[in-house]
């Protein structure tokens, strides 16, 4: 005879809740609530006395079999449970958890497992446990036109009406599944409420729910601009991936971490990050296009911090790598590092090199530079003007160096009394 083997699971949920009162008066209160008439006409239509709905409000509706057996009939729902599909249910939500999150390309193995159990989604006391799951393995980033569509729009009002009588570990895990929908729908005002209450939720829950809530907080609280936020929940998200092991999700925060440590002014940690993730990427055939990003926020830190030699050292990065795209900025960066180490020579070499490249914004940023030498009135004057339409383009590829020309134009402006933001100019 065959063993049946049990899947390991990050964690396995609990689901004996279902069979509580809080759950039952809560989707009892939902089928009323989704009602077209008021509560004082479905019970007159239900033939339901005022006084025998009121007494199960207060005392509880689990044990008055009368009651149940008419809204049962009238709304036409089944409320007992079948326990054995809630404990199939169970291990399907324990298993979505732990492989949609831990193991790639699962997702879909999940879907077709949950199709045995669509029947439940119509009429039945254990719907929203299914659509705790159907949400947790909605293809998001591929197909979300399509589930946006198959999500049916009762979906999120039942599950809300639900909510306060789930326990903490699956009220978090509801409202993360929430949050990566409202993320690829375009549904940014209800950034601030999703971030409020899963840190409010924050330390009742377990901390294996976390590995997944917290890499979701970082995404809000950056779309938000809450930037020191998502740099605490990606240090936070760090420790959980090594703790539990999720080499795949550790190596994107990482990455995603030497940005914001740099958003933050944590320059220091930049060099360390930024190192560490080159390390990490150069064993790898193809360089993405973050190797090139990490590399310039390297030589960033390194600049900020006053490592102006190990900056130009860094560059050769950019060269080893043959990243063709990538060789202005390197040479810009250079040029940088010279006029701070008061190497003439050297900064006057670059400048001829970069005087002939076939990119305007070089030369112009080539310009800005070679002009904060001497820092003589006519060219600082026009230095803002010039500076602006590259440091408002996002996608120019110069980003680094326009702040920290940035930086030196207000300095120079704050040194003369005459400080005046270059976005306004």
């Amino acid at each position: 005879m065959e063993q049946k083997i049990k899947t390991m699971n990050l964690i396995d949920f609990d689901l004996s809740f279902v069979g509580e009162e809080k759950y039952l008066q809560a989707y009892i209160d939902y089928l009323f609530a989704s009602s077209d008439k008021s509560l004082k006409d479905n019970l007159k239509a239900m033939d339901l006395p005022n006084s025998s709905y009121h007494y199960c409000k207060n005392n509880g509706f689990k044990n008055s079999y009368f009651t149940l057996e008419i809204i049962a009939k009238y709304f036409n729902v089944e409320l007992k449970i079948d326990n054995q599909i809630l404990k199939e249910l169970e291990e399907l939500l324990s298993k979505a958890f732990t492989e949609c999150f831990y193991v790639e390309g699962k997702t879909k193995d999940i879907r077709e497992k949950l199709k045995k159990y669509e029947y439940l989604s119509h009429n039945n006391i254990l719907s929203p446990i299914y659509y705790l799951i159907y949400i947790s393995v909605l293809d998001l980033p591929d197909q979300i036109e399509k589930y946006k569509e198959e999500l049916p729009n009762f979906v999120i009002p039942m599950m809300d009406s639900i909510y306060p009588s789930l326990p903490f570990d699956l009220q978090y895990v509801y409202l993360d599944m929430l949050s990566q929908y409202y993320q690829v729908t375009d549904e940014m005002d209800k950034y601030p409420h999703i971030i409020k209450e899963l840190e409010k939720l924050d330390p009742y829950v377990d901390e294996r729910v976390k590995t997944m809530g917290h890499y979701d907080l970082i995404v809000l609280n950056f779309c938000v601009n809450n930037i020191e936020s998502a740099y605490k929940y990606t240090k936070s998200c760090e420790q959980l991936y090594i703790k539990y092991f999720n080499p795949r999700r550790l190596n994107y925060i990482k990455k995603n971490l030497t940005g914001l440590a740099f958003k933050c002014q944590k320059y220091d940690e930049v060099v360390t990050s930024a190192r560490s993730n080159l390390l990490f990427t150069s064993r790898e055939e193809t360089r993405p296009v973050v190797y090139k990003q990490t590399i310039m926020l390297l030589c960033s830190a390194l600049i900020l911090t006053k490592q102006y030699k190990e900056a130009i050292n860094s560059t050769e990065l950019i060269y080893e790598n043959e990243f063709t795209d990538y060789y202005n900025q390197a040479m810009l960066i250079k040029m940088f590092c010279y006029l701070k180490l008061n190497k003439k020579a050297q900064l006057e070499d670059i400048y001829a090199q970069l005087k002939v490249v076939e990119d305007n914004r070089a030369i112009t940023l080539a310009d800005l530079i070679h002009d904060l030498i001497s820092q003589k009135r006519k060219e600082m004057s026009t230095f803002g003007k010039r500076l602006k339409p590259i440091y408002v383009d996002a996608f120019s590829g110069y980003r680094q160096i326009c702040d920290l020309l940035k930086t030196e134009y207000e300095q120079y402006l704050k040194k003369n009394n005459k400080f005046i933001d270059i976005l306004d100019m």
